[in-house]
């Protein structure tokens, strides 16, 4: 039995999987629920240990969207409650306390090993995975082993690349990054200013934002659909240029939308793309949604060493 956990930015996901990646417990707990500063850490043992009830981990794995010094499982960078773990002997702290390896991981890379072991990703050699959500994350896995470098960001900036220089300004210090205008946040913002009634109908308004670009191509909300393909398909031939995956797996929430955009896209890219044979990239959406990172974790290879 493992205990993964996704540390995310309001809710922390946790889980404890079979050694055939069945989940034989799925739970989320708001970050609100712990204590801020020096105890929240304490606080989240004390409830991982009432969580387990007596079970014993085989190992654990945690995900975290901070910046991660994988030889010492340190946060090295992080904002949010995810500050509260910078700097914390947490492999000291988890092995200490529940007896099993522990392991700490960017919640990129554990989201594209999920998938990359168990989802849209499986039997690829080299296989990215760009999650679409508050930012825009990216992992890659190669030849099984997730893609890290001494940086602890190193590998994970996808959604820095730049699509246009003279472009919106970016809090990273470059300007036209990527995430700027694909992420979920940038999407929401994009509806906020140009179509605000997608706010006040009891529905999802990127899921509706979708749909009515689909139905209405030559209305505004269609033209903003277009831009929306056109700077993701950039980013995803720039990606392909740099890395020549196998695979793209496109996760995070904007995702659940796939169907809407994606076909478009993968044309698009297909034509742009200089890959040999043309098209030789597959570009799929993610299987496994927000159980990804907690796969990763579970069965992380550096669990096993």
């Amino acid at each position: 039995m493992r205990l993964a956990i996704d540390f995310g930015g309001t809710n922390i996901k946790i889980g404890l999987i079979n050694d055939e990646a069945k989940f034989l417990d799925h739970k989320e707990v708001p970050l609100a629920d712990f204590p801020s500063g020096t105890h929240f850490i304490a606080a989240f043992l004390d409830y991982l240990e009432q969580y387990l009830a007596g079970r014993t981990p085989q190992f654990i794995g945690m995900a975290t969207k901070g910046g991660v010094i994988l030889e010492t499982a340190e946060v090295s960078s992080d904002i949010g409650a995810g500050q509260y773990l910078i700097g914390a002997n947490l492999r000291h702290n988890f092995e200490s306390r529940f007896k099993a390896p522990f392991f700490l991981d960017n919640d990129a890379r554990a989201y594209a090993f999920g998938e990359y072991s168990f989802g849209a990703g499986r039997g690829s050699n080299t296989m990215l995975c760009m999650t679409l959500g508050t930012g825009v994350g990216s992992a890659l896995v190669h030849n099984g082993m997730p893609y890290a470098t001494s940086d602890p960001v190193g590998g994970l900036l996808g959604g820095h690349i730049s699509i246009d220089r003279n472009g919106i300004p970016c809090s990273c210090g470059n300007k036209g990054c990527l995430e700027g205008y694909v992420s979920a946040t940038a999407l929401m913002e994009i509806i906020k200013k140009n179509h605000p009634e997608l706010l006040t109908q009891d529905v999802d308004p990127l899921a509706a934002f979708f749909k009515l670009g689909k139905e209405q191509p030559l209305s505004l909300i269609g033209t903003s659909v277009r831009a929306f393909q056109q700077d993701l398909m950039l980013g995803l031939v720039n990606i392909i240029h740099a890395y020549s995956p196998d695979t793209i797996v496109i996760g995070g929430g904007v995702a659940k939308s796939a169907a809407l955009f994606l076909p478009d896209v993968i044309e698009a890219v297909s034509r742009m793309a200089w890959t040999s044979p043309r098209g030789a990239t597959s570009i799929v959406a993610s299987e496994l949604g927000n159980k990804a990172a907690l796969l990763g974790m579970a069965f992380h290879p550096a669990l096993k060493q």
